[in-house]
């Protein structure tokens, strides 16, 4: 498959278990509840969505999911947070992330978005050069955790 063959297309309500299969695959876990909340927020607000799949013949094979947030991060335009991508492992390298990605770009500006923001695990590399050579960069902010277990006031 060339990425001139690409055809991406929004995801459907049936596409849920494929996506969580995909994702089970890079995860090692399953993250079942959070796609089941996603699929709700589609179906209750599809305006606040962009949410993508790919197929090879029956078969999904690659998925992305963004939120449209607008006055998030003290910003004026919409921002669109990528929640999660995946592409199917022998799928890859044939183009299909950077079809999302670049149909996701499209949708963003369409909505009068300037700005994709997402995080990743520090140790998945393959993830980072793939959003680095999709344009994205460090973010001036630091992102900053604290375990709410532990309680030392």
């Amino acid at each position: 498959m060339k990425a001139t063959q690409l055809s991406v297309r929004p995801i459907l309500a049936t596409d849920l278990e494929p996506v969580i299969a995909l994702d089970r695959h890079y995860t090692r876990q399953s993250r079942r509840g959070f796609f089941e909340q996603r699929w709700q927020a589609m179906a209750r607000g599809p305006a606040a969505v962009i949410a993508l799949a790919v197929d090879r013949g029956d078969d999904l094979v690659g998925f992305l999911l963004a939120r449209i947030l607008d006055g998030e991060f003290g910003g004026t335009a919409p921002v669109a947070l990528l929640d999660a991508l995946g592409v199917a492992t022998d799928a890859q390298r044939q183009g299909i992330g950077s079809e999302l990605m670049r149909t996701l770009i499209d949708e963003v500006r369409a909505r009068g978005g300037r700005e994709v923001r997402t995080q990743a695990p520090w140790h998945q590399r393959g993830l980072f050069d793939f959003f680095a050579q999709s344009g994205f960069l460090l973010a001036p902010r630091m992102v900053l955790e604290r375990n709410t277990l532990e309680v030392n006031w």
